[in-house]
């Protein structure tokens, strides 16, 4: 006959496995959320630095290259420690379906006279989320700069895969 106290200690185990996977993936959405936040930090800051350059009277190149310095410089520091990336200008990322689509860009800087779009890709790899298969999250961060009309005032407008809250 088994012992009782043996059911409990069984079910104990399990119910610890559970929460410590609840809580590794718990911790690896936090770094993601964060991340998604720097990126999109990143994102805003680039778009406004080609809007500037086109200010200025820059052509659309000089106004992607002021966005990509500025993305580049951005990026750096992750607070998860992931890998940002921006494709070159020639090799735009759109999302699947959308190619070509300005507003589906993924990864990449599109500057088209008053118009500036900014895109950037990252992909954190996980920690405690491994023990459940999960290998790597991706997030990322849109932003669009628009001028119009009057005087030249670039305005960042966010595009969210999932709008917060």
């Amino acid at each position: 006959m088994p012992e009782p106290g043996g059911q409990v200690l069984v079910s104990v185990a399990i119910l610890m496995v559970i929460l410590l996977a609840f809580a590794g993936i718990t911790v690896d959405l936090g770094r993601q959320d964060a991340e998604q936040r720097h990126v999109q930090t990143a994102a805003d800051a680039a778009a406004l630095a080609a809007c500037g350059a086109l200010i200025d009277g820059d052509s659309d190149s000089v106004a992607a290259d002021a966005a990509r310095t500025i993305a580049m410089i951005n990026v750096q520091g992750s607070p998860a420690g992931a890998n940002a990336t921006i494709a070159p200008d020639g090799g735009r990322v759109y999302s699947d379906g959308h190619a070509g689509d300005p507003a589906y860009l993924r990864s990449g800087i599109l500057v088209s006279g008053t118009s500036v779009r900014v895109a950037i890709w990252s992909t954190l790899e996980t920690g405690l989320a491994r023990l459940v298969g999960v290998q790597t999250l991706d997030t990322g961060g849109r932003a669009r700069c628009l001028l119009a009309g009057g005087p030249a005032i670039p305005i960042v407008a966010r595009r969210y895969e999932s709008a917060p809250g």
